[in-house]
């Protein structure tokens, strides 16, 4: 579903659009106070190099853990059991069978991700642990 878009007229138009927020929230947050709802924004914005660092490594973390195949039919009680990473099945077994579409079980998977990581870095944010480099 991602794709790496590095086009010169891709950079310039998410960068408009990045200066287009920026400046909406600088009137929002500063110029007018409107703060109450700046705490999600506030904890991801502390420590993004832990979901930076980290997220890079969770994913072969979660493969490299290995579980025993749902899927996989035992003929010979001999054979080994095929075995996946958890990822895979997590994502296989406990996401897709909810969704009929498969665009949507991966947009599901990615708001988990970033609720998973939202709960990290809120609880960063409230033992007041900030890592910076």
């Amino acid at each position: 579903m991602n794709k790496s878009l590095w086009s010169s007229s891709f950079v310039l138009y998410t960068a408009g659009f990045a200066t287009l927020f920026l400046a909406v929230f600088y009137y929002l947050i500063d110029i007018k106070g409107y703060k109450s709802w700046t705490t999600p924004i506030l904890f991801w914005g502390v420590n993004p190099m832990i979901v930076f660092f980290l997220s890079g490594i969770l994913p072969d973390v979660l493969s490299s853990i290995k579980v025993v195949n749902p899927a996989f039919t035992i003929g010979n009680l001999d054979e080994i059991p095929e075995q996946i990473g958890l990822q895979e099945y997590l994502n296989n077994f406990c996401i897709v069978p909810h969704f009929d579409d498969l665009k949507v079980a991966s947009l599901m998977w990615a708001l988990l991700n970033i609720t998973f990581w939202s709960l990290v870095l809120w609880y960063f944010y409230k033992k007041k642990l900030f890592f910076k480099v």
